[in-house]
């Protein structure tokens, strides 16, 4: 009866996780934001493993570290996870500053153990299942394209950021999303995601 009683607690901390690679592709430190956790700072061309559960829904976007300003408007990375599957898009819904990839890392696996057992993510099995999962992107500075109306300056006069400027968004950046009602939001069933910022 004591051993059902433990196994029992053991299979409810069980719960499924991903664990996703977040880079600096940039030539300066970035402190990065995830939603639900904390800040951390990236030196360029370095990668972080974040691990986040497998009904994850929010956004990853970035800084450059030591910036004046943490108010400004941010590219976005956007995940929503579910294990019927995943929407996700490179969002400049709310504005611009670094350029961003979103990108799929092979098929669904993994498990995780919650807190109480030390927040262990278990790789059970490793496949390809890459097809139809298409990449978001911004690949180009949209601070340099910015109407002069909406761009976001420093104390030193220099560009941070651009406000929504979705015409202009859109023809530079077709795969992203730059409004609620945009259909170019992705869909797929991957075992994790890379995010390039900056």
């Amino acid at each position: 009866m004591f051993t059902k009683i433990i196994v029992t607690v053991f299979l409810l901390a069980v719960t499924y996780c991903r664990v996703l690679q977040v880079r600096n592709a940039g030539s300066v430190p970035l402190l990065i934001s995830v939603t639900g956790q904390s800040d951390l700072t990236l030196l360029s061309e370095t990668t972080a493993l974040v691990t986040v559960e497998d009904d994850f829904a929010g956004s990853i976007s970035a800084i450059p570290s030591g910036s004046e300003r943490f108010d400004i408007p941010r590219t976005k990375a956007e995940l929503t996870l579910s294990v019927a599957g995943d929407s996700y898009a490179v969002s400049l819904k709310d504005g611009f500053n670094l350029k961003a990839k979103l990108g799929i890392l092979g098929s669904r696996i993994g498990i995780s153990l919650k807190k109480k057992v030390r927040n262990i993510c278990f790789l059970m099995c490793c496949s390809n299942s890459r097809k139809n999962c298409s990449s978001a992107l911004c690949s180009a500075n949209l601070n340099t394209n910015c109407p002069i109306a909406n761009k976001v300056f420093n104390s030193l006069g220099d560009v941070v950021a651009c406000k929504n400027s979705p015409l202009v968004f859109k023809a530079i950046c077709p795969k992203a999303i730059v409004s609620s009602d945009d259909t170019g939001v992705l869909t797929c069933q991957a075992a994790s995601y890379l995010v390039l910022l900056g």
